[in-house]
């Protein structure tokens, strides 16, 4: 009866070697994907859009995190400025993001996956994982 493996013992450990390394370098890959989609599931994306000018950033969604918080943690890393109120029925009032200044300097659109929001609630609307969020602004009204 013939064997299909090798009588030679060195040749059997040498094909078990290379099988063992295959299947590690398999699993690295493996890993290497896995980790890379886990956070991008796990993240969302803020930008600004200035016009002609963006700026984006993209970080972990906490449980409970609002459209507010994740603008501020943005400013926070980007040194950008940031001043806002809370007015009647806690309604936010951006008074300042960047280069914006009030209403009367211009007008800002807020967006999450294409769909507008009231810029007032964005301390109520809840950030979803791989959400889009993005904040246009125009210099004139």
């Amino acid at each position: 009866m013939r064997s299909r493996y090798s009588s030679n013992p060195s040749l059997n450990q040498k094909y078990a070697v290379a099988a063992e390394f295959l299947v590690a370098i398999l699993f690295l890959v493996a890993l290497i994907l896995f980790r890379g989609t886990a956070q991008e599931n796990s993240s969302a994306t803020l930008t600004l859009d200035w016009g002609g000018q963006k700026r984006t950033f993209q970080g972990a969604v906490v449980s409970g995190m609002t459209v507010l918080d994740v603008l501020q943690a943005s400013a926070a890393v980007g040194s950008i400025p940031l001043e806002f109120s809370m007015g009647s029925e806690n309604a936010v009032k951006i008074t300042r993001l960047d280069g914006f200044q009030g209403q009367a300097g211009g007008s800002m659109v807020v967006t999450i996956n294409g769909q507008n929001i009231d810029l007032a609630m964005i301390n109520t609307v809840l950030v979803q994982p791989r959400d889009r969020i993005v904040i246009k602004l125009s210099e004139t009204p």
